[in-house]
């Protein structure tokens, strides 16, 4: 093999990598450790990776740290029925109810999933979805955690979220959402 050759082969290679990178979104993920009306302190940030990967023939919506391509924080498939459930991980979500927030001059509608599995303790939260955007939050509400996903078509809408009283983020006391 020729110079010239090898060359062309590590361009192809570099351009190659190069596009795959561009492809994937970096999102940063807030943690609140305790979310409620009196402390929304940020308790750590995240940076992930949103990319698309298929098992058992369903394509995922994958979040992992850059660079890891094995490992996953958050998995998520939508089951393409009309918005109805979700898979997160392992786990069928039914929608409990959506909202429209006004966000940048346009209208976004997040979902909101309720994953509680039968016979467990201490995973019941809300997962926030939009089928275009991915996963916006993940709210355990028997521990109070809060995990926000900022995304570059999202921002402002973590302000609008936090300052949202109609029971649509927050479970209720009375214990409906």
């Amino acid at each position: 093999m020729n110079n010239k050759t090898l060359i062309n082969i590590l361009i192809l290679i570099v351009i190659g990598t190069s596009c795959n990178n561009l492809e994937k979104e970096l999102i940063s993920v807030y943690h609140f450790r305790l979310f409620t009306t009196n402390s929304e302190e940020i308790s750590d940030t995240t940076i992930l990776t949103k990319k698309f990967k298929i098992f058992d023939n369903r394509t995922f919506e994958i979040y992992s740290e850059p660079g890891e391509d094995s490992l996953f924080n958050y998995a998520v498939d939508p089951l393409n029925e009309l918005e109805e459930r979700i898979l997160f991980f392992n786990d069928t979500c039914k929608l409990v109810e959506s909202k429209t927030y006004r966000l940048n001059g346009k209208e976004i509608e997040i979902n909101k999933y309720n994953l509680d599995r039968e016979n467990s303790e201490d995973e019941e939260s809300y997962i926030y979805y939009n089928t275009e955007i991915g996963l916006i939050a993940v709210y355990n509400y028997s521990w109070f955690t809060f995990d926000y996903f900022d995304h570059i078509s999202t921002i402002g809408l973590l302000d609008k979220m936090k300052s949202d009283n109609s029971g649509f983020i927050r479970k209720n006391k009375s214990g409906s959402s």
